[in-house]
């Protein structure tokens, strides 16, 4: 009995996969070239499979028709052709006019004001214009009422507000409260954990608190910039301490943010701020450094060192601790 004949349907099919796939960059590659130039071209190539590029460019020669001559084939290009242009030699056709279609926008594009422009505008990494931006924010505002007036409303109803506990006793001050934590009451379990937890409960509330130690202040700042010494550290009436030049540095940068908010400001090589905006050739807008980076004033010889009048007693145990 002869053997059925073999029917190789894998291979017509992965050929059918590779041409479908080649005309589609092949016309992707044609729009791009004519939307956004060469260069947006030749990245779309760069991006492309390297075992993909010979099958597009066979394919785009298999789409292009050989009965019209070149300047035909390129009339979108160029802004006209001399007479008898046709005539020449394909290699010369760049020397006889001047072309004008690098990047240009076509002759069938939208101007700017209208949702294809904005797009446009992304598409080439550019900054969109004030009537595309107004334009796409209308556009916007249109498509969110458009997709309301389709939205099927739901009703939903509202769930009555309930008491997940009942009010109990604080075993501290036996008052009846509904929010208990480790069977105290809110005062009660804050005055327990400042106390240290102890075994007995919380101490009354008519019993002062006793004041906490300082911590030590260390050599250097958080920032690790700054040595800490007795006029560099600012003390807060809590008992925190902040580094004087980092805290300086601070609200100067942010007074500057503040009062150039909307100009264009650049980071400086120093890391100071400056505005381009309020700079002029004679006055530079620049932002000044912390009270501790400027040169302090020279004392005279003959006058004894003061110490700060703002560093009180226990500062020197912290510092010293």
């Amino acid at each position: 009995m002869p053997a059925a004949p073999d029917h190789p349907t894998a291979p017509r099919a992965d050929a059918d996969r590779l041409a479908s796939d080649a005309i589609r960059r092949a016309c992707e590659l044609a729009c791009v070239i004519r939307d956004d130039g060469p260069d947006a071209a030749l990245q779309a190539i760069q991006q492309m499979p390297a075992d993909t590029i010979p099958l597009v460019m066979i394919m785009m020669a298999a789409m292009i028709p050989d009965d019209q001559p070149a300047t035909t084939l390129l009339a979108w290009a160029v802004d006209g052709w001399p007479a008898h242009a046709d005539r020449l030699d394909p290699a010369l056709l760049p020397y006889a006019t001047i072309r004008t279609g690098r990047g240009g926008r076509r002759k069938d594009e939208q101007a700017c004001g209208s949702v294809a422009a904005y797009r446009r505008h992304k598409r080439r990494g550019e900054q969109p214009c004030d009537s595309c931006e107004a334009t796409w924010k209308l556009n916007n505002q249109a498509c969110y009422r458009q997709r309301a007036d389709q939205r099927i409303p739901r009703e939903r109803a509202r769930k009555p507000r309930t008491r997940t506990g009942e009010p109990r006793p604080c075993a501290a001050c036996d008052a009846t409260v509904e929010k208990i934590v480790k069977g105290y009451c809110t005062l009660c379990y804050s005055r327990w954990l400042y106390y240290g937890r102890p075994a007995g409960g919380p101490p009354p509330k008519d019993q002062p608190r006793p004041a906490r130690p300082p911590k030590a202040i260390p050599a250097r700042c958080k920032k690790d910039l700054h040595d800490l010494t007795f006029g560099t550290v600012i003390i807060l009436a809590t008992g925190a301490w902040r580094c004087r030049a980092c805290h300086n540095a601070t609200r100067a940068r942010w007074l500057f943010n503040s009062r150039h908010r909307s100009h264009q400001v650049i980071e400086m090589p120093e890391g100071h701020l400056a505005c381009f905006t309020c700079s002029t050739p004679d006055a530079p807008a620049q932002q000044q450094g912390p009270r501790s980076a400027r040169p302090a004033a020279a004392a005279s010889p003959g006058d004894p060192p003061t110490p700060p009048a703002d560093t009180p007693n226990f500062l020197l145990e912290r510092l010293t601790a």
